[in-house]
């Protein structure tokens, strides 16, 4: 079970970081604004 927690987490936080790389890949004149 913690197992699966964990490795939920760790999910969401690559598929959060991939998207934050390919928002800058696309709009990098955007990085400033939230």
């Amino acid at each position: 079970m913690l197992a699966a927690a964990i490795a939920m987490v760790y999910l969401m936080l690559a598929l959060s970081v991939l998207d934050l790389y390919i928002f800058q890949c696309c709009f990098p004149f955007q990085v400033a604004s939230p």
